[in-house]
């Protein structure tokens, strides 16, 4: 892994950089360009506060609805093919399923 400075990694337009160094809880991983934390100590604060983070995500799209409309919509653009696809299988296993519904419970409502 090449050791870049945080300062080359923002001009590069890098997400990461590598740094070789530990951070102060003794972890030699990469750090995200934007806040300077250890990936690794990133990694076990979301594991050990996820339904903490749930919750405050989910207050925030609550309170920007029109944000959240955007950036579905901007994924949708992005994967087009793949939402479509998507789309096309839950079709097709919604109605199998309401078929088998109808079939197997038929005989139930006389």
């Amino acid at each position: 892994m090449d050791i870049v400075t945080r300062k080359e990694a923002k001009e590069r337009g890098l997400a990461r950089y590598f740094t070789g160094k530990p951070c102060p809880h003794g972890h030699v991983a990469e750090r995200w360009a934007s806040t300077s934390r250890c990936v690794e100590c990133e990694r076990k604060y979301r594991e050990a506060n996820l339904e903490k983070m749930r919750e405050a995500s989910r207050k925030y799209r609550e309170a920007n609805p029109e944000k959240e409309r955007e950036r579905k919509r901007k994924y949708y653009e992005a994967n087009r093919e793949k939402m479509r696809l998507r789309s096309r299988v839950f079709s097709r296993l919604a109605s199998r399923y309401l078929r088998w519904l109808s079939r197997s419970f038929s005989g139930l409502a006389s």
